[in-house]
């Protein structure tokens, strides 16, 4: 038998693949998806291994160097031999920056290594494949180099107004899962039918809590100190296992929807750059791979990409993103509204400006009021977003919270709303409308803080009649342009003159 080729009928179930940022720690992903491709080979008696772009509709990462073999319709046996050869010229020793902590390596290795293996497909600058396969597209997670305050190796990218310098999104990204399903959900509509989403990591790794210890012995030690506290800080902004948690509650309740790999302690074995250490990565990742409940979950992943595989758990795309509220229940799954920050620092312009749109009046809360916090993750919009709410405080009677990172949380947070002000209902989708219905009708001045808010149409899901007021915060690309620019501020990264100022003032309390 021949390879079955791209299956292209659009009532197939779309499956996705995620694969996490982990420099040559990416090896790792390929190894284990090699292990899937050998599994689907000799299950459908294929004379050649096959290729991920055949069987994923979209495939998602944080690095144009771990995603490309996915545009050039690579088979993991080809990848893998690609992966070497580049690691081998991107991190080598002639090719590192002296005098640098976070950039350590020249960009032109890797635009080199890239531009190579985009000629051997022989598919053209743009990466194109003439017969325009449905199966296999290809998203990489980029942020532009001015974005965030950064060290990171910038590439152009794009053309025309699109052209500019970028970054890859590990930092606040790093694992693209969620993105990937907002993707596909654009791309195929809601009503396709879900196959399963797999999301491969690059290896664990723990985070340390580091103390600094205060004393004249210990100044001495300042600069590893220092060190182990920027290290501390990167492991978190770049962490995946949280995104990962979050995923793995949203489809528990469906099996064989979502398959997560990821070798233990695989990143604490290996750096980022060091790439003589790839055989020992691959050796950890593929005894990782003979586990028992490793195996059993290889086999899950088989069955439902052979050629005869079949989806039971009936979901859609739709249902994908935005859980089916019939099997929603009142949880801890949202966010509650906490408090800002006790170092809160700078940021006064924005809070000025929002003090000025939100202004006491006596109207009975009409015409509503809206602002938007825009910026990408980890900015510190929620911060100014509470902050702003604790500055207005003495002008509204109520101040509400709404967790909007996806439809679950934002019933889940409204279903609270009615809860706390004894509404009545025992349902979340009854107690989501009672409050909604509630909060339009109140006389009396209200703040709604909407975090997280990524819909294009917020009706339905703010309370009705045009009264209110309400701060979004979203780092959703487009919703921007729904609201007059001066009701919108681009929250950018702290001044770094506020930045050090906070830098020392929590140092200073960790000591």
């Amino acid at each position: 038998m021949s390879n079955m080729g791209s299956r292209t009928k659009d009532d197939e179930p779309v499956n996705l693949l995620s694969l996490d940022g982990g420099g040559v720690r990416g090896v790792s992903s390929l190894v284990i998806l090699d292990r899937i491709m050998e599994k689907i080979q000799r299950r459908d008696g294929l004379e050649e291994i096959p290729k991920p772009c055949d069987y994923f509709d979209m495939i998602a990462g944080t690095s144009l160097s771990q995603s490309c073999w996915g545009r050039l319709r690579m088979s993991t046996t080809e990848a893998l031999k690609a992966y070497d050869d580049c690691a081998a010229s991107i991190f080598n020793k002639k090719n590192r920056k002296t005098g640098q902590v976070s950039d350590k390596y020249k960009s032109t290795a890797l635009k080199e290594a890239v531009q190579n293996l985009v000629k051997e497909r022989g598919m053209g600058e743009m990466m194109r494949d003439p017969e325009n396969p449905k199966k296999g597209k290809v998203i990489v997670c980029v942020m532009p180099a001015d974005s965030v305050a950064t060290g990171e190796t910038k590439l152009e990218l794009g053309a025309g107004v699109r052209k500019g310098l970028f970054i890859d999104a590990a930092v606040g990204f790093n694992n693209p899962a969620n993105y990937l399903l907002k993707e596909a959900l654009d791309e195929f509509g809601s009503r396709r039918r879900f196959g399963c989403l797999i999301s491969i990591g690059t290896g664990t790794k723990s985070t340390e809590t580091v103390r600094v210890k205060t004393g004249f012995k210990n100044y001495t030690k300042a600069w590893e100190q220092l060190q182990g506290l920027i290290g501390m800080v990167k492991n978190v902004a770049t962490d995946t296992e949280t995104s990962h948690k979050q995923i793995h509650d949203r489809f528990s309740r469906f099996p064989g929807s979502y398959h997560r790999f990821n070798v233990p302690d695989g990143a604490k074995e290996v750096e980022l750059d060091e790439y003589k250490k790839i055989p020992q990565l691959k050796a950890l990742t593929r005894d990782y791979l003979g586990g028992d409940s490793v195996g059993r979950q290889i086999r899950e992943v088989v069955e439902g990409l052979g050629a005869r595989g079949r989806f039971k758990h009936g979901l859609t795309l739709g249902h994908a993103y935005f859980p089916d509220s019939d099997q929603l229940f009142l949880s801890d799954r949202s966010k509650a509204m906490g408090i800002p920050s006790s170092f809160f620092i700078g940021r006064q312009d924005v809070l000025n400006k929002i003090d000025q749109v939100f202004c006491e009046r006596d109207t009975g809360g009409v015409p509503r009021r809206e602002f938007l916090l825009w910026g990408i993750g980890g900015v510190g919009k929620s911060e100014v977003a509470l902050k702003a709410a604790e500055n207005l405080d003495g002008s509204f009677k109520y101040i509400f919270y709404v967790d909007g990172s996806e439809r679950s949380t934002i019933i889940h947070s409204y279903a609270e709303i009615s809860k706390r002000y004894n509404l009545g209902g025992t349902n979340p989708e009854t107690m989501f409308h009672m409050a909604l219905e509630w909060m339009g009708r109140l006389a009396d001045e209200w703040l709604l803080i909407f975090d997280d808010c990524n819909l294009s149409e917020r009706a339905g899901f703010i309370p009705g009649r045009g009264k209110g007021n309400i701060i979004y915060t979203s780092r959703f690309n487009g919703l921007e342009h729904n609201f007059p620019a001066h009701l919108v501020y681009h929250v950018e990264p702290l001044a770094e003159r506020d930045a050090v100022e906070l830098f020392w003032e929590l140092l200073v309390s960790w000591m």
